[in-house]
């Protein structure tokens, strides 16, 4: 989900940290299986972004996994510190 904030529209090409992730399995999958993230962003400000993912089986397009996260974005100026 961090990548959808180095989208390349210029919003942000900072890099972040996880705040708050939560990640629930609602179905197994098997070694070998394909799977499909389907990956959003909720919000963007200028220094958190909400974003969120849905995992799903491709074979049936079952969901297996839903995760949240909330990642604060690291300002330019304290990366050079």
């Amino acid at each position: 989900m961090g990548n959808l904030v180095y989208d390349g529209k210029g919003i942000s090409q900072q890099p972040g940290v996880s705040v708050d992730i939560s990640v629930s399995y609602m179905k197994a999958v098997k070694l070998g299986e394909t799977i499909v993230i389907e990956a959003n962003t909720l919000k963007h400000g200028k220094r958190l972004a909400f974003l969120q993912a849905k995992v799903y089986r491709k074979s049936d397009n079952s969901i297996v996994a839903f995760a949240k996260q909330t990642l604060a974005i690291i300002s330019k100026e304290k990366q050079m510190k």
